[in-house]
């Protein structure tokens, strides 16, 4: 039965019970966070309540003007992209196919293609030179190719509408500025795109071609040249062959046979003017009968009118490769003659350097009058051939030539002077003709290039040894000074022994040692000398 007694057990129970479980619910855990403790009924509650505040926090509320302000950046930023939306809009409804700026890069794009184009086509009529005359057929087209592929790129992004069409022209406009320098060019093969080959095709005039005089208005440009520099020497060269080939062989040509600074090629309506500026040499007579027939001319202006002669200037090539190339040949060395005496600085190059390594037996004073002539002009503007022709010279000169002496002495002397390297083959050619004048600078070179010029210090054999006595007793280096005891071991003689032993006193042991050394070899030697 349900008495007041067993309400109150009841209660007591249920209060113990209640007790025991919230006490047991709210247990001690350890912040992640911080690492203090704190009591919580959660028992998967990692952060204490302080560090729960700190990173959950509320936003503080924005006033009312940062508000207005934001609102007013929102609205202007969808103004704009609206404004961009409807001029794009605007842009393809009413069909323009170019803005502003693309109408200027649709300009800038023509604008180089014509300018490519047009450089070819002066070129080709040897109306302006612009560099490209002598190039080969490959680095023009690489040339225009790359102007017009900058101007197609331009067409091609000037334009929104008509991406196709404007592609399809692009296409075209790219094989047309590969083929420009061909296009311009088709009056000539393409083996005559080379300077070499192409003198082969030169139109020759006839004797009674008349050539139109020069007038003072194309002579402008001569006089304008003589205003500004009065005190040197002019000339001006007016002749009637209109060949571009021709024209760039000439020019370089009258640049080094008159010595000059500079010379320009101006095309006229019936030839070609060509100003020498700042020239060495005073009489230009002999250069303009080189080139052809004088027809008129004036010294005291420094004004020649001559009528272009291929032939007299030996500019047309009437020998193949082959026969230049072959000694086998039988007209090898003719042909290699008849190439010395052209204007084409190129081709004597190669004619000299041929007739050098093919060292023919035949034919040989012809071939030493040929380059000696040659070598009479001024190289000092070509010091590639120069060499050349010094180098064919000393191996067709026969003994105690004397113009051929001179002019390797005087190659030798400005290399010399230089302080440049000399050929080997002039070195031993000079050594053979006259040995007393080679000995000091023989061994100048020796000393600073030994083993270099082994061979031709020994070729002065005795006459060596004095004058490196003297640079033994005077201020020799130390490197000078081994080195000439070196070589007093096993190429000197007892006379070189007081000398060799007042360097047994050197401060410096190395030298001490070559010379006890060199003495011993010089006392063996004589020693056994005196037994024979």
């Amino acid at each position: 039965m349900y008495t007041e007694a067993t309400d109150a057990s009841f209660r007591n129970f249920l209060t113990c019970n209640l007790t025991n479980f919230c006490y047991y619910e709210r247990m001690s855990n350890v912040c992640s966070k911080c690492g203090r403790e704190f009591n919580s009924s959660r028992a998967g509650q990692k952060m204490c309540p302080s560090c729960l505040n700190q990173e959950f926090t509320v936003a503080a509320r924005m006033e009312a003007a940062e508000v207005e302000v934001a609102r007013e950046r929102q609205q202007a930023a969808a103004k704009r992209q609206h404004a961009r939306m409807a001029k794009l809009l605007e842009s393809y409804k009413n069909g323009t196919m170019f803005n502003m700026s693309g109408k200027i890069m649709f300009c800038v794009g023509l604008f180089i293609y014509g300018f490519c184009q047009l450089i070819f086509f002066l070129d080709s009529r040897g109306m302006i030179y612009w560099g490209v005359e002598g190039m080969e057929l490959s680095g023009k087209q690489t040339i225009s190719l790359l102007l017009s592929l900058a101007s197609v790129l331009l067409l091609m992004f000037s334009t929104r509408r008509f991406k196709v069409a404007m592609l399809l022209v692009s296409v075209i406009l790219l094989g047309l500025g590969w083929a420009a320098p061909m296009l311009w060019t088709s009056g000539r093969g393409d083996s005559e795109d080379s300077e070499f080959a192409a003198v082969k095709h030169i139109e020759q005039k006839e004797d009674n071609d008349i050539v139109q005089p020069v007038t003072e208005e194309e002579l402008d440009v001569f006089y304008e040249v003589k205003k500004r520099m009065p005190r040197a020497t002019h000339y001006a060269f007016f002749m009637d062959n209109q060949d571009p080939i021709v024209r760039g062989l000439v020019r370089d040509a009258l640049t080094r046979l008159l010595d000059a600074e500079y010379t320009r090629a101006y095309t006229r309506t019936n030839g070609i003017l060509y100003v020498v500026a700042n020239a060495s040499v005073r009489n230009a007579k002999p250069v303009a009968e080189r080139l052809g027939s004088i027809v008129n001319s004036d010294a005291a202006k420094g004004l020649y009118i001559v009528r272009f002669d291929a032939e007299k200037t030996n500019l047309v090539c009437k020998f193949s490769s082959e026969v230049l190339s072959s000694p086998l040949n039988a007209s090898f060395v003719t042909a290699n003659i008849s190439e010395l005496q052209c204007l084409d600085a190129m081709r004597i190059r190669v004619a000299a350097r041929s007739l050098k390594n093919a060292d023919v037996q035949m034919l040989r004073t012809e071939i030493r009058d040929a380059l000696v002539r040659v070598l009479g002009d001024p190289w000092s503007q070509d010091q590639d051939t120069w060499v050349a022709l010094i180098d064919a010279l000393v191996t067709y000169a026969p003994r105690k030539d004397s113009q051929a002496i001179a002019i390797c002495f005087n190659y030798f002397n400005m290399r010399y002077q230089a302080k440049k390297e000399v050929l080997p083959s002039v070195a031993n050619y000079l050594i053979a003709e006259q040995p007393e004048k080679m000995v000091d600078p023989v061994i100048t070179y020796w000393l600073s290039n030994p083993m270099a010029w082994t061979q031709q210090i020994k070729a002065l054999s005795w006459r060596v040894q004095p004058r490196l006595l003297k640079l033994m007793e005077g201020e020799a280096s130390i490197k000078d000074l081994n080195l000439i005891l070196r070589y007093l071991q096993t190429n000197g003689t007892n006379d070189a022994i007081p000398a060799v032993q007042k360097l047994m006193e050197h401060q410096d042991s190395i030298i001490r040692y070559t010379a006890r050394t060199t003495l011993n070899a010089l006392e063996k030697k004589d020693k056994e000398e005196g037994n024979e």
